[in-house]
């Protein structure tokens, strides 16, 4: 695709970083979610007049500290050949590495009564996606990353 046919991959909700940090809710699907982008570009650049070779991807922000978690993660390699990170990294201390007190203080955002996984979970699958966009809180990320 290259500069001159860009393409905007990015989760558009914080509900895509939950946590529990067990199978319940397992966490890190935004950057799953963006390993499948990746893959699907890979597999289809060359139909839109690119080099699967040559894929750049590019993060500003939080989209930053993705990108930088990809450079790391096993299952985005080969997928792209070089990223550009703005004004974020992995290592800043704005990101939450304790995903379950982030998960936790989202449930609370959306009056869920409960602390435990499965009850998170439930409390979560009756939230309307526009109350899970409205929900503060920073994304959080399990220290393992793509596990």
């Amino acid at each position: 695709m290259g500069a001159r046919h860009p393409a905007t991959l990015y989760p558009t909700s914080k509900s895509r970083f939950l946590s529990t940090e067990d199978n319940v809710i397992p966490g890190n699907l935004g950057l799953k979610d963006q390993v499948m982008a990746l893959q699907w570009v890979k597999d289809n650049i060359m139909d839109l007049g690119g080099d699967p070779n040559q894929v750049t991807i590019f993060g500003i922000s939080a989209g930053a500290m993705s990108t930088h978690m990809h450079i790391f993660s096993p299952l985005s390699a080969g997928l792209f050949r070089r990223a550009i990170m703005q004004s974020g990294t992995a290592l800043l201390p704005s990101l939450n590495t304790s995903p379950m007190e982030g998960t936790i203080r989202i449930g609370k955002e959306l009056n869920c009564t409960g602390e435990k996984s499965q009850e998170l979970l439930n409390c979560f699958s009756e939230a309307t996606i526009e109350d899970l966009l409205k929900a503060p809180g920073p994304i959080s990320v399990s220290e393992k990353a793509f596990s």
